[in-house]
């Protein structure tokens, strides 16, 4: 009789247990799940797509986000986000204002600067960035077709390109080099800047102070040329990466802008598809990384174009970038909901 009743007891301890580690594994399953899941503005994931952390809500307090739209990454890990405040915006948020926020890797916020307008420090849908060697901030601004150029702490320098009138805004003295709608900056090794413009369909070269320099690629709906073009990425040997919405690949130029490869199609399943491809980024082995806003994923592909792997279904990813680490920053974008309950994607 004892022996039944050891033989129960023990049997009894098994089975609460085996109950308590299946809660437990049950509840870090569903954490973890949660983690990867939940909306935040700021993803940042290792090179393999695995969830780190992620950070940002609506609001404008600090690490807040009306409009998150694009990001950077410093040479000390610092992140900065771009918001475009009331922009794509169905409702009015008088706190609403278009800013630059800057961060340390973990999401600890540091400080924000910029205001809604057009005159120096101000900024009108402001779009994509890039960081020099020295810390410099370019700030693409699609709403007043200029670049704008920071120190690290947000004191304004200079700016270039077009304003509102298309009169010229600074030191770019060619009309070859005047913007209409600058999305994607970026910069090459020798610290001058590579502008996407997707109101005239082509790329700029300028010195890191608006001298204009070249046009690297022109428009035209032939390989090596643009139709839409967004964000672009520059690797360690100085050919840049584009992503193009019209003809929904990405296209690979060296550092003087001759055509080199081509990769991605217009498509919903998985593959090598793309819809409204936004952000592209190249870590220090040549993979590419893309931020596919229509399709609500990160791809990853290797030097040659080849689908290495896909993850995550965002609303709306839009800006990619690699650190020093090779971990991966993505932008979520959000937006207000209409009346109808669903929201307005950007373009």
């Amino acid at each position: 009789m004892s022996q039944n009743h050891s033989k129960l007891l023990i049997l009894g301890g098994l089975i609460i247990t085996t109950f308590i580690f299946v809660i437990i594994t049950t509840t870090t399953i569903i954490t973890t799940a949660k983690a990867q899941t939940d909306e935040f503005n700021v993803y940042k994931f290792d090179n393999d797509g695995n969830f780190i952390l992620g950070w940002g809500s609506r609001g404008s307090g600090p690490g807040q986000f009306y409009h998150a739209h694009g990001i950077a990454i410093d040479s000390s890990g610092n992140v900065y986000v771009s918001d475009q405040g009331n922009f794509q915006s169905t409702l009015s948020h008088p706190d609403a204002i278009p800013h630059i926020s800057k961060f340390t890797a973990d999401g600890k916020f540091i400080t924000k600067w910029g205001s809604q307008g057009t005159g120096d420090g101000q900024f009108t849908r402001v779009e994509d960035m890039a960081i020099d060697s020295s810390g410099n901030v370019y700030v693409a601004e699609l709403g007043n077709s200029r670049i704008s150029k920071f120190t690290a702490d947000g004191k304004f320098i200079t700016k270039w390109g077009s304003g509102n009138d298309g009169t010229a805004s600074s030191s770019s003295n060619s009309s070859e080099g005047s913007l209409d709608k600058p999305w994607g900056v970026a910069v090459d090794s020798s610290g001058n800047i590579l502008v996407t413009d997707k109101g005239r369909n082509m790329t700029f070269k300028f010195t890191s102070d608006g001298k204009y320099l070249q046009t690297l690629v022109p428009t035209g709906p032939a390989d090596g040329q643009l139709q839409h073009p967004h964000g672009i990425a520059i690797d360690s040997s100085g050919n840049f990466y584009i992503a193009d919405q019209v003809h929904a690949n990405i296209q690979k130029f060296s550092p003087d802008g001759k055509f080199l490869l081509k990769f991605g199609s217009e498509g919903r399943g998985e593959g090598p598809f793309f819809h409204r491809p936004h952000g592209v980024a190249v870590d220090s082995s040549g993979n590419i990384f893309v931020a596919d806003s229509g399709n609500h994923r990160v791809e990853k592909f290797s030097p040659d174009g080849t689908l290495i792997k896909s993850w995550g279904h965002f609303k709306d990813p839009h800006d990619i970038r690699i650190d020093a680490s090779g971990n991966v920053y993505l932008i979520n974008t959000t937006y207000d909901e209409n009346v109808s309950g669903t929201a307005t994607p950007s373009d």
